[in-house]
């Protein structure tokens, strides 16, 4: 996050930049189009997703005796990598790019 974003209030004890950033998008979300707002969200959502899956396999690889809760079978992991990276690779090259880099770049803010 930026480090304005990261100050926290000594009155309130609350981060007043952040929430007020929050509060600000989801005004801006509001007025904007549902067409237009779920293909640039839908990306970001599965690039989160991809980035899971690629965690989960990295931790597989170089933590192999790490105590978890529960274990997916490695190649199940690989697969739903690949999958999840591939809708976040393919709309860049359908004709809604524009969508795309525009919600990728919310991941700025």
């Amino acid at each position: 996050f930026p480090q304005w974003m990261a100050g926290v209030s000594d009155r309130l004890h609350t981060p007043v930049q952040a929430l007020l950033t929050m509060t600000g998008l989801c005004i801006m979300y509001v007025f904007v189009d549902t067409d237009f707002l779920i293909p640039c969200l839908a990306t970001v959502e599965w690039l989160f997703y991809s980035v899971t899956f690629f965690c989960l396999i990295i931790l597989r690889w170089k933590e192999p005796k790490l105590e978890r809760p529960f274990k997916i079978p490695i190649l199940l992991g690989v697969f739903l990598a690949l999958i999840t990276a591939t809708f976040v690779i393919l709309p860049l090259f359908s004709t809604s790019r524009w969508t795309v880099v525009i919600g990728l770049s919310f991941l700025q803010i």
